[in-house]
């Protein structure tokens, strides 16, 4: 019986997405003041709805990935949508829904971008320089975007995941170091530390590294220690910190199946933040607000594709 009610919840999510493609096929959420995005929220739901084993979820990833490919031809790097320059971050996720998709997918320009975006600490940075970002924000020659050009463990964590980026002995140092004392890690472009905690376990564990064992044994102290949230992006990514304890997982799958709206989505709780570009550590704001827009906000994914989205990976990681 729990079997189908899994399969139920799994279903359901997977119509929810496919549903809530544009008519091309885009899917688009997070509303901030470049616009909505479209690129980076694509590839991260195709990345979801390509592990699932139902064909018209693969198919629509796949078709989500032509669509990528030929906005951005030449392939070095995507971004946030087309109105701003290519990032390192959604550049990551189209590269990891390529590997799922067609593993012989010839990356090597896009992961030049990326090896461009890497800094000397062994970290990724979400751009490469400053050129790109300075003219989309029309920022003022005085105005640094040292922020924005730093290393950023959440992307550097997403990054890992590429076995092209996590055999890289110094990016896995990196996370190693970034990680906090208390067994977690804070992302830049997120104010709650689930998320880049559930990346980081992940990278770590897929390359099965003596050396990684202990900051993936102190997150998982950390997730054990401070209950998630009871919200849904909170919960996935606690199931996917702590998948290798089947008790656990299940409390948590049951509890995602309980948060489940009708439609097949869970109610919006990913939440992006905008620093502005030459802050160094975002945790340090006091003053943000979910009424803006621009720098200095906190906007969620609207649309509740985001959420579902890592909703659905967790459960499916599960099977």
């Amino acid at each position: 019986m729990k079997k189908r009610a899994e399969a139920g919840t799994l279903s359901r999510a997977a119509c929810f997405l496919l549903q809530s493609a544009d008519a091309r096929g885009w899917w688009r959420d997070c509303e901030t003041q470049a616009g909505i995005s479209d690129e980076w929220v694509t590839a991260y739901t195709a990345c979801a709805l390509a592990a699932c084993p139902d064909s018209a979820a693969r198919a629509a990833a796949g078709r989500a990935l032509d669509l990528l490919r030929r906005r951005r031809p030449a392939m070095d790097g995507w971004a946030f949508n087309d109105r701003v320059p290519p990032d390192a971050d959604s550049t990551i996720w189209v590269c990891r829904l390529s590997r799922t998709l067609d593993p012989s997918t010839d990356l090597r320009p896009a992961l030049a971008f990326l090896l461009h975006c890497q800094r000397s600490d062994g970290g990724v940075a979400t751009y490469p320089s400053e050129e790109g970002v300075r003219r989309s924000m029309r920022l003022p020659p005085h105005v640094s975007c040292r922020g924005w050009l730093q290393s950023h463990a959440c992307v550097t964590a997403a990054a890992a995941v590429l076995p092209e980026l996590g055999c890289l002995t110094e990016l896995r140092s990196y996370l190693r170091r970034a990680q906090r004392p208390d067994g977690s890690w804070q992302g830049y472009w997120w104010p709650d530390p689930d998320y880049p905690t559930a990346l980081a376990v992940e990278a770590l564990r897929q390359h099965g590294a003596a050396e990684d064992l202990p900051a993936i044994q102190a997150a998982l102290a950390w997730t054990h220690a401070h209950p998630p949230r009871p919200s849904a992006f909170a919960l996935a990514c606690a199931l996917r910190i702590l998948r290798d304890d089947p008790p656990r997982c299940r409390e948590l799958a049951d509890s995602l199946a309980r948060l489940q709206n009708d439609d097949g989505s869970w109610p919006s709780s990913a939440r992006i933040r905008i620093p502005p570009p030459d802050v160094l550590n975002p945790a340090a704001i006091w003053n943000w607000s979910d009424r803006r827009y621009d720098i200095y906000s906190i906007r969620p994914d609207h649309a509740r594709l985001f959420t579902t989205a890592t909703v659905l990976s967790a459960l499916l990681s599960l099977s």
